[in-house]
C-alpha cells in the first residue's frame, strides 16, 4: 500500500458535504449520473495521486470537516489540493469492448468539488474491476455510505496499481504486439487494449480482446486480431487485416486520408471505411459493409450478404458469395454481384452492371447516366412468364413504360432502353438526353412483366374481330367483335379510365391484376380489373382476376409496383364472353363494384348510352337494367370447401 496512488478524475462537481462538522458526505447523491463516453473516455483521465499533508487529526486518513486544517494533496505534481468529503457508492464501469463490471468504491472531493475515484486499501475484485481493462465511462448509481472507510475518514494508503490506459508507441518504426510494455507501464495484453502507434511504419497486433488501435501515421501493418476490435488509419500507406470479431475499420479522426490502402476485414460482420486513396478492401467472411468513399477502390464483399458502397472515383464492386448489396454511386463504377440474389445500383455515371448467378435486381433512376447490363437473364432460376418476379433477374422499368409493346420497340430502334422510338413518353419517368440501359446479349423475349414490371397490352391488348385481333385502343363504337356465344356482335360502348400513381395509392383496390401468358392458354400477359372475370373452362363459370389471385392460380398477381394504369371497357346490347389475347373474357358488366370503378368522365359517356344504369347499387338492380351474366360466377365457399377436401 501506498499514498502515492492512481485515481480517476470525474470533474467539478457538486459539493456532497454541504453542512462542515457533522462528518457526513449529506449530499453525496448530488452527482449521481453517467461520466465519459466513447469520444471522451474515461482512461484519459487517470492521475497520479501524492500525498502532501496528513496531520490534521491522524497521519494515516484524509480527515473530513477539517476540524484543525485541510490534509492536501497533489495531483500529477499540481496543488496542492484541500481534502473535504468522501463517500461511498455502487459504480458500473464500462470498458471499451461493451462489458461492464458493477463495483463499490469510495469518491472523494477537495474543497472546490474537484472529485476522484479512490482505489481499493487491499487488491481485490473490486480493484481488479478498475485496472484490467481500459475504462470508457462511469456511472454513479447510487450511495451506499456517506462517509469514509475509517471512523468517517478516509484511509491514506491505498493500492497503487495504474489503471489500464492506452499503450503508447513511438515516432520511429515501432514492433508492437502482446507484451509490449510503453514508458508509463502499460502493456499489450490478450484482453481490451488501447494502442496508439504515433509516427513511423510500425507494426502493430493487438491479440485478443476488443482493442482500439490508433496505427497514427507512416505506412503500417496492424492486425486487430480477435475480438470486435476498431483500427483507425492515418497517412501512409497501410496493410490492415481485422480478424476476427466484428470489426470498426476506419481512418482517424473522419480525416480523408489519400494513401492507397489494403484493408481485410475479417471473419465477421465488419464495416470498413476508405479513405480518399485508391484502396483496396476485402470484407473477407461474415455480412460486412464497406464504404468507398473518395478514389478509385476497389472492393470484394466475400462470403456473406454484404453492402459495399462505391464512393465518389470509377470503382469496382465485387459481391462474391452471398446476397449482396452493391452501390456505385458517383463515378463510372463497375458492379459484379457474384453468386446469390444480388442488388446492384450504380448511381450516377456510366456504369458497367453484372449479375452473376442468382435471381438479380438492377436499379436505374433518372439521371443516372448511360448503364450497361452485361448478364440480364442470364441466372435466372425460374421462367420470366409465371408471374413470378423473384426467380429470375429483375430491374423495375414500370415508370418508363406504360406497356411491353413500348418497351420492346425502343429497345429494338437502337438496342438502348433511352426512349428514343416515336412513342409518347410525356405522362412517363423521362431519360435525361445520353442517358439509358444498355442490355448485352438481350432480346426482346427477355423484357416481360416478370422482369421489368411493366404491365403487357393494357393498352395494345388484343380483341379478336372477324378481320382478325386487333388492339382494344383502336376499336369504335359499331366495330364487330366476335362473341363466345352469339357470333359476331357489335360494339354499343367503348371507354377509358385512367389512373395515375396517386390514384392507385389513394385506392389500392384500382391497381391491376396481370394474367401471365399461357394460363387458360393465353397467347401474352392480360393486364385487368380485379374485377374483371375469366372463364373457367372446365367449370363453365366465370371468376374474377381477384378471385384467381385468392385462388392462387399461378401466373396471377397483383401489380403492386404499377406506378399508372389506363382500362378499356367493352360494352354490348348485352353482356358478352370475348376472346382477350386468344382467352374467353368478360365485356364489361354494369355491377355496382364495376361502377364505382370507373373514372367521372367514363361514367358520364356510360349513362348517355345506357342511361338505366343510373342508380345501381346492388346484382339485382344490375340484371334488372342489363339482365344476368353470361355465366354464372364461381361460389368462392363452395370452391374453398372441394379445396380443402
Amino acid at each position: 500500500m501506498s499514498t502515492t496512488f492512481q485515481v480517476m478524475y470525474l470533474g467539478q462537481l457538486a459539493l456532497i458535504d454541504s453542512v462542515q462538522g457533522d462528518e457526513t458526505a449529506e449530499n453525496a447523491g448530488a452527482i449521481l449520473g453517467s461520466y465519459y463516453n466513447s469520444t471522451d473516455p474515461a482512461y484519459d483521465h487517470t492521475y497520479q495521486l501524492t500525498a502532501d499533508r496528513l496531520s490534521e487529526d491522524a497521519d494515516d486518513t484524509y480527515d473530513v470537516d477539517n476540524g484543525g486544517g485541510h490534509d492536501r494533496f497533489f495531483v500529477n505534481g499540481t496543488g496542492p489540493y484541500d481534502f473535504d468529503a468522501v463517500a461511498e457508492y455502487q459504480i458500473t464501469l464500462t470498458y471499451i469492448d461493451g462489458t461492464t463490471a458493477n463495483i463499490t468504491a469510495y469518491v472523494f472531493q477537495d474543497t472546490t468539488g474537484h472529485t476522484f475515484i479512490a482505489p481499493e486499501t487491499t487488491y481485490n475484485a473490486d480493484q481488479a474491476a478498475l485496472t484490467d481493462k481500459p475504462i470508457q465511462s462511469v456511472s454513479l448509481n447510487s450511495v451506499t455510505s456517506y462517509t469514509g472507510d475509517k471512523d468517517g475518514d478516509m484511509i491514506a494508503s491505498r493500492v497503487n496499481e495504474p489503471y489500464a490506459g492506452p499503450v503508447d508507441g513511438t515516432n520511429g518504426n515501432d514492433s508492437m504486439g502482446v507484451g509490449y510494455t510503453d514508458a508509463q507501464g502499460h502493456a499489450i495484453t490478450e484482453d481490451a487494449d488501447v494502442i496508439y502507434g504515433y509516427d513511423g511504419a510500425d507494426t502493430i497486433d493487438g491479440g485478443g480482446g476488443s482493442d482500439l488501435i490508433e496505427s497514427g501515421a507512416g505506412s503500417d501493418v496492424v492486425y486487430g486480431g480477435a475480438g470486435n476490435d476498431t483500427i483507425y488509419y492515418g497517412t501512409g500507406n497501410d496493410t490492415i487485416y481485422g480478424g476476427d470479431g466484428n470489426d470498426l475499420i476506419d481512418d482517424e479522426d473522419g480525416v480523408r486520408y489519400t494513401g492507397s490502402n489494403e484493408i481485410h476485414g475479417g471473419e465477421g460482420n465488419d464495416t470498413v471505411y476508405s479513405g480518399d486513396g485508391s484502396e483496396t478492401i476485402y470484407g473477407d467472411g461474415g455480412d460486412d459493409n464497406l464504404f468507398g468513399e473518395g478514389g478509385n477502390d476497389t472492393l470484394f464483399g466475400g462470403t456473406g450478404n454484404d453492402v459495399l458502397w462505391g464512393g465518389s472515383g470509377d470503382d469496382y464492386l465485387a459481391g462474391e458469395d452471398g446476397n449482396d448489396w452493391l452501390v456505385g454511386e458517383a463515378g463510372n463504377d463497375t458492379l459484379i454481384g457474384g453468386a446469390g440474389n444480388d442488388s446492384l445500383y450504380g448511381g450516377t455515371g456510366n456504369d458497367s452492371m453484372l449479375g452473376g448467378d442468382g435471381d438479380d435486381t438492377f436499379y436505374y433512376f433518372a439521371g443516372d447516366g448511360l448503364d450497361t447490363i452485361a448478364d440480364f437473364g442470364f441466372g435466372n432460376t425460374g421462367s420470366t412468364t409465371d408471374g413470378i418476379s423473384t426467380n429470375n433477374d429483375f430491374i423495375d422499368l414500370s415508370s418508363y413504360y406504360d406497356a411491353m409493346n413500348e418497351l420492346r420497340a425502343d429497345f429494338l430502334d437502337d438496342g438502348i432502353l433511352n426512349q428514343s422510338n416515336a412513342a409518347d413518353y410525356s405522362n412517363n419517368t423521362q431519360f435525361q438526353p445520353g442517358d439509358g440501359i444498355v442490355f448485352q446479349g438481350a432480346t426482346t423475349s427477355d423484357f416481360t412483366t416478370d422482369s421489368t414490371g411493366v404491365v403487357c397490352f393494357t393498352t395494345g391488348t388484343q380483341i379478336r374481330t372477324p378481320d382478325g385481333d386487333r388492339p382494344i385502343e383502336e376499336l369504335k363504337v359499331g366495330d364487330l367483335v366476335e362473341t363466345l356465344d352469339g357470333g359476331p356482335q357489335p360494339i354499343k360502348w367503348i371507354g377509358t379510365s385512367h389512373y395515375d400513381e396517386a390514384a392507385l395509392i389513394e385506392n389500392p383496390k384500382l391497381r391491376p391484376i396481370v394474367v401471365s401468358a399461357r394460363v387458360f392458354g393465353a397467347e401474352r400477359d392480360l393486364v385487368v380489373s380485379r374485377q374483371h372475370a375469366f372463364l373457367l373452362p372446365k367449370e363453365d363459370l366465370l371468376a374474377r382476376a381477384i378471385q384467381l389471385v385468392k385462388m392462387n392460380v399461378a401466373g396471377v398477381r397483383i401489380a403492386h409496383g404499377r406506378k399508372r394504369v389506363t382500362y378499356h371497357h367493352i360494352m354490348f346490347e348485352k353482356h358478352e364472353l370475348i376472346y382477350s389475347e386468344g382467352i374467353a373474357t368478360e365485356s364489361m358488366y354494369p355491377g355496382p363494384q364495376a361502377l364505382r370503378a370507373l373514372c367521372p368522365e367514363a361514367m358520364e359517356s356510360l349513362l348517355r348510352v345506357f342511361p338505366e344504369f343510373k342508380g345501381i347499387e346492388t346484382r339485382e338492380g344490375a340484371e334488372a337494367a342489363y339482365g344476368p351474366t353470361a355465366r354464372e360466377m364461381i361460389d368462392m365457399s363452395n370452391w374453398r370447401a372441394e379445396a380443402a377436401a
